[in-house]
């Protein structure tokens, strides 16, 4: 009997489950294929290789692992961010940043090869330089990335050293004779060590990016120019703050205004659930109020569970005792936010560890400033947000998204959305609600935007889900994209990217490192 020979006409429903097979009875079983390996299905149903690959640079540390963060300063001004062990380093017009080059004059060919450079810069040891720009001999030397070792400032050489710390052996390399330039590699110190990596997220707003981690207090990474940018930690110029003190403990300061002041506390109780002040409170707000008067101070000595030394903010009016006080939310000893958004022209926070459920929203304009009210107590409508959610069991906020039709939240149980009470209104202090979305549960994993859709990966790690808004249910649903491919996120999806173009896809990097 002849053999059927069967026209497939478009392969763009992709790689398909084995748990399919056999399945000729749905649509896509026609369109899909068994294997799709380094090929991309197009929308118009063909199929094409993968795109290739282009080599740029090594990662400053070849054992360690390291991330990459997207900063786009204007559309012709964009990088890509390599964040590892206590640096960040910058990429942008498919190289690696770095300072003014400084022209070569001579390497020597020899075990440890030796660099003579002509510059007004002098370099210290354990700098990263790029070489580029051989022409006469020592080519071997283009595009490497050294270490600096055994400096002598004085004769403008040093030692040739690779990443690993091995000497560069130039004995066999081409005899130098023209052409070469060192450039330092531009980067900036940062106290991330490699097991923190994982745990960082980004929000941009314009030449500011805000870092969040949840054991390290929020920072800001400020381009200033090409080769100019600063890593700062953020002072917060008030709250947030945890609810106001309902026990009977005092709290007595020093003076009503400058630094130095000392605050004691009439008992433990209300502060720290009973342990009193911690050395893991330096750093730490607390707001205290006389009659209808706030004030605010940041504690930066910690002396006895019931003295620390402040600095006041904002005058206190005067030495009394004060009963009426509220210990800030973020802290060494409560925890950081860990996600971040952008919503009606407020940076909005979540996920400390010990307020997982709180999301705070700056005012409005101000991104580093959370003032729940003004200091004579009134709240306006630009005034801090916060506000926790309603549910029975834990719902721990995994991330944060800006949508259409509202803020949305993907916590550990389910998605929330946070609007006002109606659409074309803002939200304030006291116009905010927040209902349950979907009930599916987010992993720790930074979700993505695709038109108005926000793409996240699901509690186990396993299913990448797509919410949106549908107007039929006016609601938001969340179907699973990986039902008919259940197989290809194995063992686990640990972040997620997003491709604009030339066709809009979705990368995800898994758990084994595929």
């Amino acid at each position: 009997m002849p053999n059927a020979a069967l026209i497939q006409n478009a392969v763009n429903a992709g790689e398909l489950s084995p748990l399919l097979l056999g399945r000729q009875d749905i649509d896509k079983y026609v369109r899909g294929l068994f294997v799709c390996k380094n090929a991309i299905p197009l929308t118009q149903g063909g199929w094409t290789r993968r795109p290739g690959s282009v080599y740029l640079h090594q990662a400053k540390f070849h054992n360690k692992a390291c991330r990459l963060f997207p900063f786009q300063f204007s559309i012709t001004q964009t990088y890509v961010l390599e964040f590892g062990e206590n640096y960040i380093r910058f990429f942008t017009n498919h190289g690696i940043l770095t300072q003014a080059a400084q022209n070569v004059t001579g390497v020597t060919q020899a075990t440890t090869g030796v660099l003579t450079y002509d510059g007004a810069d002098t370099y210290a040891n354990g700098d990263r330089v790029y070489l580029s720009g051989f022409t006469g001999g020592m080519t071997q030397l283009n595009g490497r990335e050294v270490v600096v070792t055994n400096v002598n400032a004085g004769a403008n050489t040093f030692e040739l050293y690779d990443s690993d710390g091995n000497a560069i052996d130039t004995t066999d390399y081409d005899a130098y004779s023209a052409g070469g330039t060192a450039a330092e590699i531009y980067q900036v110190a940062t106290t991330f060590l490699e097991a923190d990596l994982a745990d960082i997220r980004i929000v941009q707003s314009a030449d500011t990016l805000f870092i969040l981690h949840p054991d390290f207090p929020p920072q800001t990474l400020v381009r200033n120019s090409a080769l100019s940018w600063t890593l700062s930690e953020i002072t917060f110029t008030d709250g947030p703050y945890l609810a106001t003190n309902t026990t009977s403990t005092t709290l007595t300061p020093s003076a009503a205004t400058g630094s130095g002041v000392t605050l004691t506390a009439s008992a433990t109780t209300g502060i720290n659930g009973g342990q009193g002040f911690l050395t893991t409170d330096v750093g730490r707000l607390i707001r205290i109020r006389e009659g209808s008067a706030w004030g605010y101070v940041l504690i930066t000595g910690h002396t006895s569970t019931t003295v620390v030394t402040v600095t006041v903010l904002n005058t206190l009016t005067n030495a009394n005792a004060k009963a009426t006080w509220r210990l800030g939310l973020w802290s060494d000893t409560t925890g950081f936010p860990s996600c971040g958004t952008f919503y009606d022209d407020r940076l909005f926070l979540a996920g400390a560890a010990t307020a997982p459920q709180r999301l705070d929203g700056s005012k409005t304009g101000l991104y580093t400033d959370f003032s729940p009210s003004a200091t004579d107590g009134t709240v306006a409508a630009d005034n801090a947000v916060a506000f926790t959610l309603n549910a029975d069991d834990v719902n721990a906020i995994k991330w944060l998204v800006s949508a259409e039709k509202g803020l949305l939240a993907g916590t550990s149980r389910g998605e929330w959305q946070m609007r006002p009470s109606t659409q074309n209104e803002a939200i304030t202090p006291t116009n905010i609600t927040g209902k349950p979305a979907t009930r599916h549960g987010s992993a720790d994993v930074a979700p993505v935007s695709s038109g108005k859709a926000v793409l996240f990966v699901q509690r186990a790690a396993r299913k990448l889900r797509e919410m949106a808004y549908v107007f039929e249910a006016d609601g938001f649903k969340a179907p699973d994209m990986t039902l008919l491919a259940e197989h290809i996120t194995r063992p686990a999806m640990v972040e997620l990217a997003y491709q604009e173009q030339p066709q809009a896809i979705i990368w995800a990097v898994r758990s084994d490192g595929v």
